[in-house]
Order: C-alpha cells, then sequence, then structure tokens
C-alpha cells in the first residue's frame, strides 16, 4: 500500500495576476455560508490552490489565521479532491471555525464544481 504524502509544496499554490484572474473569469463558483470557491482545469498532473482573502475579513491577524486554516484543510484533503483544477477560496467576515468544519466545507464545494465541470463537458 502506498501511502499518499499530505503536504503543500510551492507547485500547488496558484499565484500571480493573470493565474488568478483566468480563474475569476472562468466564472466556475460555488459557496457554502462565507465560503466561495472558484475553479477551472488546468491541465495538470495536480491541483493548485490561491486565497483571496481581503480586508472585509478582518484584521491582518485574523485573515492570517483564516489563510493558515485554509491551505491546512487543502493539504489534508487534496489527495480526496479531484484532480488537475486550479481552485481560488474567497471568504466573507464570518465567526472562526474549527479545521475539520473548513475541511467538510471545502470538499464538498470543490466536488460540486468538478461535477458540474464534467457534466458541461459530456454535452
Amino acid at each position: 500500500m502506498t501511502e499518499q504524502r499530505l503536504t503543500f509544496r510551492p507547485h500547488h499554490r496558484l499565484s500571480g495576476k493573470l493565474a488568478f484572474g483566468r480563474v475569476f473569469d472562468a466564472k466556475h463558483k460555488a459557496s457554502r455560508g462565507p465560503i466561495t470557491v472558484f475553479a477551472i482545469a488546468n491541465g495538470l498532473a495536480h491541483s493548485r490552490l490561491g486565497l483571496s482573502i481581503g480586508r472585509r475579513v478582518g484584521n491582518a491577524p485574523r485573515r492570517n489565521r483564516l489563510k493558515r486554516k485554509i491551505r491546512e484543510a487543502f493539504r489534508l484533503s487534496q489527495h480526496e479532491w479531484p484532480i488537475g483544477y486550479d481552485w481560488v477560496v474567497t471568504a466573507h467576515r464570518h465567526h472562526d471555525m474549527p479545521l475539520e468544519r473548513y475541511v467538510a466545507v471545502l470538499t464538498e464545494l470543490v466536488t460540486r464544481l468538478a461535477d458540474a465541470e464534467r457534466t458541461k463537458g459530456t454535452t
């Protein structure tokens, strides 16, 4: 049995204005509560995560804590998520949730987006 490594390497990070713009321009998104996930297929053998957490969420320590939790949720569940997508996560102001809740919400949203993308491609 092969053990999967739970890492968040630099190649898993979406960066750059053009890359974020490409994901936002695709207009494939799903929301649940304060979390919104945008997605687009990237043609790679791995998925990449981008975070766009605005100042309305709170001060810098609050935004950074939220980003750490979302990155950790991606790290822990990336092997359950569909492969080959660029994901951008945005958030509205909300009360802090436990890590397990972020994992559940993000997994639900990315699965919903990937299913919609697959059904769109078959029609």
